[in-house]
């Protein structure tokens, strides 16, 4: 029985969850941003 097979399958689980999170909110940010740079309020 490998301990590093049980504990590697949730931490690479963990780091996908963690790099949706973070690709989902960079993404929300950059649509704000170009949305608020093509929508010019004086």
């Amino acid at each position: 029985m490998k301990p590093t097979a049980t504990t590697a399958l949730p931490r690479l689980a963990l780091q996908q969850r963690i790099g949706m999170l973070l690709f989902a909110s960079g993404w929300l940010a950059l649509m704000f941003h170009m949305s608020q740079w093509l929508t010019p309020s004086a």
